[in-house]
């Protein structure tokens, strides 16, 4: 199923996915040593945002709709 997603998605930086899910670059480390999935490579940590974005809904739930 990896091989996949990743014909279809992009890897993503720390960088981008903590803009992406509007959160800082170290709650991403912290998330990380608690199974958030990545890649290493070259050195540097890469994510593809379907994987970790199902990974948070398993762990924390659904996010919450904001009241209009």
């Amino acid at each position: 199923m990896r091989a996949a997603v990743e014909e279809r998605e992009q890897w993503v930086t720390k960088q981008q996915l903590a803009i992406h899910l509007s959160v800082t670059p170290r709650w991403i480390v912290q998330q990380q040593a608690l199974g958030l999935p990545h890649m290493h490579m070259r050195g540097i940590n890469r994510y593809i945002l379907s994987e970790v974005e199902a990974w948070l809904r398993e762990r924390y739930g659904e996010p919450r709709q904001e009241a209009a």
